[in-house]
């Protein structure tokens, strides 16, 4: 908001003047348009949008996690922005205001994003001999550093048997240690 006062004056005597006159203007200049984000991985979100003015300073990118408070986490100039410290397993939510100064326009937020790994899909094994097994999935993560596999015999506990490095989809696993014929389960 920009506030004015008017009166007039006599020479350059402060103290011969007239009664003033006020008045005030809200500042106003358009908010962004079409914010949208893109997972790149698990850890960088990106963020971009439309502006069609040239009013502003910048843009001021504020995040919250799960339901915190606000944060103001960047401002550019630029009509997009990268996360790269983007909270593992939270839901994460952004918004983009234009900026002049200390005015700032209404921010755009945009929905809910799941920050979650994605879990592997269609698991499926294949005996190749009488102690291996193949085991094959589908990765559905990105960013992710490996994937735990965990087995466990008839009617037993799982345990970590394996990690593996990051995008792997195969895991063959040699049971012959317990010389015995068992019912395992992945």
């Amino acid at each position: 908001t920009v506030y004015y006062k008017v009166y007039a004056f006599y020479q350059s005597n402060i103290a011969e003047t007239s009664t003033s006159i006020e008045n005030f203007k809200t500042i106003e200049f358009a908010p962004i348009t079409n914010l949208t984000y893109d997972r790149e991985n698990i850890h960088n979100i990106r963020l971009s949008w439309n502006y069609n003015n040239n009013d502003e300073d910048g843009f001021k990118i504020e995040k919250q996690v799960d339901s915190g408070n606000w944060d103001e986490i960047a401002t550019t100039t630029m009509l997009d922005y990268t996360d790269s410290s983007a909270e593992v397993n939270q839901t994460l939510r952004y918004r983009v205001a234009p900026y002049s100064g200390d005015n700032v326009v209404e921010f755009l937020e945009t929905e809910d994003i799941n920050n979650a790994f994605d879990a592997p899909t269609y698991l499926t094994i294949t005996q190749n001999s009488v102690h291996t097994f193949s085991l094959n999935w589908n990765d559905n993560s990105t960013g992710e550093t490996g994937y735990k596999i965990e087995r466990k015999i008839d009617d037993g506990e799982y345990s970590e048997i394996a990690v593996t490095t990051e995008n792997d989809t195969t895991f063959i696993d040699d049971i012959n240690q317990r010389n015995t014929y068992t019912t395992v389960h992945y």
